[in-house]
């Protein structure tokens, strides 16, 4: 089981998930693109949430659970 193919344009041998020919540059349209979530918009998301969580448990009359959700959200959104 090889993992190795023949570039459709110099004809040398290259990876079969190689993005373009290490020896002449043409793309390789066989190799399979991993797709990306876009976890920076939501990670942003949940910093702007958690930040609001924390401010709104913080107040007055409203007590330390929503902050402390608040917080674990924020947390959850830094390392997103």
């Amino acid at each position: 089981m090889s993992d190795l193919m023949q570039c459709a344009d110099c004809g040398k041998r290259i990876s079969k998930s190689a993005a373009a020919c290490p020896h002449c540059g043409a793309p390789n349209k066989a190799a399979k693109r991993k797709k990306r979530g876009n976890t920076q918009g939501a990670g942003c998301l949940l910093l702007l949430v958690g930040g609001g969580l924390v401010l709104a448990g913080i107040s007055p009359g409203v007590g330390g659970f929503l902050a402390v959700i608040g917080l674990v959200v924020l947390v959850v959104g830094f390392f997103l």
